[in-house]
Formats: C-alpha cells, structure tokens, sequence
C-alpha cells in the first residue's frame, strides 16, 4: 500500500508533465525520447522484479519499492526545479545554471 500511495501521488502522475517541460529547444526531441525509454525500461525491471520478490513476501515488496519512491521523491524535491510558469529558455538557463555552464 505504501508503494502505490507514495507513486500515486509523487513520481507517477508528474513524470510526463515533468519530461515535457525541463529540456531546453535544442535537445528537446533527443531528451524525451531518452527519458521515456529509461522510464520504460525502469517500469520493466519492476515489472519483471516483482513476481521474484513476492515469492519472499508481498509485504516485502511493497516495502521495497515504497521506499525507493520515498527516496525518488526526496530527490526530485531537491534536484528537480520548479517549471510552473517558467518558459523554455528559462528552464535552459535554470540547467545551465545547476550544472556550472555559464
């Protein structure tokens, strides 16, 4: 239960919002097309996981993959920048700016 209420409501509904908005014009195509390819092959090894870790305990798995959602949503808090309201070139200029890239 902890899994799917700590994904209903951080990394699963905002991923596709997220991905759209925080690539800048020049890269755009190339880096959404790679997100969503990690995003489904991350979505695979859960899916291809799972069944081997409910063969210890569905609790067990459960709990694992909470936690890691509790950690994916600590680090989107911390690393992800805010894109309400902001245009592209300012997120271009936000990345620039996080990675050292004046």
């Amino acid at each position: 239960m902890l899994y799917i209420a700590t994904f209903a409501f951080t990394l699963g509904p905002v991923v596709w919002v997220l991905i759209s908005e925080m690539f800048p014009a020049e890269i755009r195509g190339r880096a959404i097309g790679f997100s969503s390819s990690v995003l489904c092959m991350a979505t695979f090894l859960v899916i291809l996981v799972s069944p081997y870790l409910l063969g210890i305990g569905a609790v067990f798995n459960f709990v694992l993959f909470g936690i890691l959602n509790i950690a994916g949503f600590f680090f989107c808090l911390k690393y992800l920048p805010e894109t309400k309201g902001k245009t592209l070139e300012q997120m271009k200029e936000l990345w620039e700016g996080k990675l050292g890239k004046n």
